[in-house]
């Protein structure tokens, strides 16, 4: 297990109860550092403690491979392909959020802003290091928003050269928000 799947297990199991949620699903039949094969590791913990799992992608060929990747596994092939959007809107209070989907960093902030996220919700975004002329990659729209709002958040070094950025709410938040009552409260 590499530095990115590690960091993503830590996070989850201080998640409270409740729907796990992933935007953008594993991309290689094999673990490789800069895919922490996120899709197989959510599966195989939401199974652990009886944890609805959801997880999409909008690449057919992205979601055809985790689905051959949790079949080899064991685990059912639950991956489909859609738009992270029109997943988010069927859930309330979703306890762990991952975002690793588009390189779009106004897709990313609009994710967020479209997630209800329960109380003591973790919301993790993968690739927030520099690339694409985008300072925090993927949460490059979303970091100066959370800085407005004075929601705490904490970027940890994964893989030589990646980072992942993790939000954890306290007092949750609401759909269609990108603010709302926060503090942080680092669990690892």
């Amino acid at each position: 297990m590499n530095k990115k799947a590690s960091l993503l297990l830590d996070w989850a199991a201080c998640a409270p109860f409740g729907p796990v949620v992933e935007v953008g699903c594993l991309r290689s039949l094999s673990e490789i550092p800069t895919d922490g094969h996120s899709t197989l590791y959510l599966s195989r913990h939401c199974v652990t403690k009886g944890l609805p799992f959801y997880s999409c992608d909008t690449e057919l060929t992205a979601v055809s491979i985790a689905n051959q990747v949790l079949w080899q596994a064991g685990l059912a092939p639950i991956v489909i392909c859609a738009n992270g959007l029109e997943i988010l809107e069927r859930f309330h209070n979703i306890a762990f959020l991952y975002l690793d989907g588009s390189d779009e960093p106004q897709d990313t902030l609009l994710l967020y802003a479209a997630a209800s996220i329960a109380p003591q919700g973790i919301v993790l975004v993968d690739d927030v290091q520099y690339y694409n002329n985008n300072t925090f990659g993927k949460a490059s729209a979303l970091i100066p928003i959370l800085e407005a709002e004075r929601v705490p958040y904490t970027i940890f070094d994964t893989e030589p050269g990646y980072k992942t950025l993790v939000i954890r709410l306290k007092y949750g938040k609401p759909k269609g928000t990108p603010g709302a009552l926060y503090t942080h409260n680092q669990c690892v």
